[in-house]
């Protein structure tokens, strides 16, 4: 999602970026592609880097038996 489908030149919009990070734990990175219809950089690539920790909330509410089968360690 961007702020607007127009921008003057030199103007500054934002890019709203969602990372699914139900899978991941600890260092993640995405690379997003920005289209546009600037004659010198048509595509610019922006990387984002993050780092996903698992969370205790998440961890109660999951059975033992459960995260065992998705290859989460358990005491």
């Amino acid at each position: 999602m961007i702020s607007s489908d127009h921008l003057d030149p030199g103007a500054i919009g934002r890019v709203k970026v969602t990372v699914a990070t139900i899978n991941s734990n600890g260092p993640l990175s995405k690379h997003i592609s920005i289209y546009s219809n600037d004659r010198i950089t048509p595509v610019l690539t922006v990387e984002v880097t993050l780092n996903v920790v698992l969370s205790d909330v998440v961890l109660k509410d999951v059975a033992p038996k459960d995260m065992a089968s998705k290859g989460v360690a358990t005491k």
